[in-house]
């Protein structure tokens, strides 16, 4: 584009972008991070004239507006996406358990409990759908429940008992239980991923525990 400013490129990009949306194609949004461990940055180190600052609310404006929108699109195609492949194998728990992480990240927990239920219907041992219903309950402030679904999922940790009593240990501690907290921590072979999640909690647990 030349020495055209920002703001000309980002509306150059998002027509693009907007074109190929309607044209049935859904791009994949990609991160820099991600992108540059292909294409490192290039090495430009000439300094940037301060004439090329142009514009900067517009295109923060600009930023902002067309990133919501594209945000909302990537999130309903994902969704499209779970619903259409539960649809055309409505045995697969894998689809439903990432469906199910996918509504809870995205603040539907009455959905993603439904979904882990749903997937504890089909398979009662799932682990995965065990914890992570009790981390939805935990979440909602439904203590009892979240407990018991971190108790059920104990017989089949299979070398992720730590997992649980962790989160059994976090439970009891927010639940003002510190007795019950010292209990499951000290079950723990790994202690120290308490302190991973909360270094005071661990000194609490450490001291109680003495």
């Amino acid at each position: 584009m030349g020495k055209a400013d920002f703001v000309s490129s980002w509306l150059m990009a998002i027509k693009r972008y907007n074109e190929v949306v309607e044209s049935g194609i859904m791009p994949e949004i990609i991160e820099f991070s991600e992108a540059h461990l292909l294409y490192p940055p290039s090495s430009y180190s000439k300094a940037i004239d301060a004439s090329s600052y142009q514009k900067q609310n517009d295109a923060r404006s600009f930023y902002h507006q067309d990133l919501a929108k594209i945000s909302n699109m990537s999130q309903i195609n994902r969704e499209m996406s779970y619903v259409a492949a539960l649809e055309k194998y409505p045995s697969n728990n894998s689809v439903r358990l990432q469906y199910a992480l996918f509504s809870y990240d995205s603040g539907n927990l009455e959905q993603a409990e439904r979904l882990y239920k749903d997937a504890l219907n089909r398979e009662p041992a799932n682990f995965a759908a065990l914890i992570n219903l009790g981390n939805l309950y935990a979440k909602s402030s439904r203590y009892s429940l979240a407990k018991e679904q971190y108790e059920q999922a104990l017989p089949h940790a299979a070398g992720k008992e730590d997992q649980v009593y962790r989160n059994l240990c976090l439970l009891e501690y927010h639940n003002m239980n510190r007795a019950k907290a010292v209990e499951y921590f000290n079950r723990m072979t790994r202690k120290e991923i308490i302190r991973e999640v909360d270094m005071q909690i661990y000194a609490d647990l450490v001291k109680t525990g003495d």
